[in-house]
């Protein structure tokens, strides 16, 4: 529309133009209508020329005038892009570092977990484990016993434990040291567990005198095969014991019971057994291995 109103402008211009040499010249001229017509024309292609330049300025300045828009925008476009940039490149530099914090705190919890773990697990081992002689203690026993007895019933299987017990350690300890009685607890303790190789056997150290042992699938045959193997294991240790009634070296008596997979037991049937079939050992002079089935 711009541009052509700039044509229309010119085109007048150049009628006006023609117009007034027209009325300049003199009516008396000698010059013929062809040559008139020839001039007007003329007049009239360069109006029409002239309109064009002025149309051609305008629309060069208009092309101008946008062109300098269009870099300015480009300009403006690509100062924004830039910050958008830094302000990219900054918050990854934060998230990289706030990362690599988070990574540094990680690995600080992951081994605080770690030692408190391995803290845990050596206070579990210690609450289990009797200070003297190394072997579990009370506790382990019947923590085992219990989980025993329940496997023992689901899977109708034999179970036996031997309860063994120093013979006349009383008078043995009067006659030495503290250290001494300590030093023939361990070796013992050491001796019975040497017996006892296979998977799911435990030996426990059940009173101050007393060891304990658990026999998961173990018939009463075998359990008292086990409980001989027990007694003559501390009868080859050659401590000698001079109070002692029962033989001139220290002795243990055994008493073993087995409960039967017919029936269901608790663990305070499998232990009066076993202490009935320890006593019957004393009764019969000590350093003897005696049997009971849980009734």
């Amino acid at each position: 529309m711009r541009y052509a109103f700039l044509l229309r402008s010119g085109l007048a211009a150049s009628t006006a133009l023609h117009a007034s040499v027209a009325f300049a010249t003199p009516a008396a001229a000698p010059f013929t209508g062809t040559t008139y017509l020839a001039a007007g024309s003329l007049l009239l292609t360069m109006g029409a020329l002239a309109g064009l330049l002025v149309a051609n300025r305008s629309l060069r300045r208009e092309l101008d005038r946008r062109g300098m828009e269009r870099e300015q925008e480009q300009g403006t476009r690509i100062r924004v892009e830039q910050k958008l940039q830094l302000v990219r490149e900054e918050l990854e530099r934060e998230t990289q570092s706030k990362r690599e914090e988070l990574e540094s705190v990680q690995r600080q919890l992951d081994l605080v977990r770690a030692k408190l773990e391995a803290a845990e697990l050596r206070l579990d081992r210690v609450a289990r484990v009797d200070e003297a002689t190394g072997i579990a203690n009370r506790r382990r026993f019947d923590e085992a016993l219990e989980q025993e007895i329940k496997r023992t019933i689901r899977e109708r299987a034999d179970l036996s434990i031997v309860l063994c017990e120093i013979d006349f350690f009383e008078e043995y300890a009067r006659r030495r040291d503290e250290q001494r009685n300590d030093q023939t607890l361990v070796k013992v303790a050491q001796a019975v567990e040497e017996v006892f190789r296979r998977a799911g056997d435990l030996v426990a150290r059940y009173a101050d005198t007393r060891l304990a042992v658990i026999l998961p699938a173990t018939d009463a045959a075998a359990a008292t095969r086990f409980g001989e193997r027990v007694r003559k294991s501390v009868w080859d240790l050659c401590i000698p014991h001079e109070a002692s009634t029962a033989a001139e070296r220290l002795t243990v008596s055994v008493g073993v019971a087995t409960s039967l997979p017919s029936k269901l037991h608790r663990v305070g049937d499998l232990i009066s057994a076993a202490e009935i079939a320890l006593r019957k050992a004393h009764e019969a002079g000590h350093n003897r291995v005696e049997h009971a089935l849980v009734s």
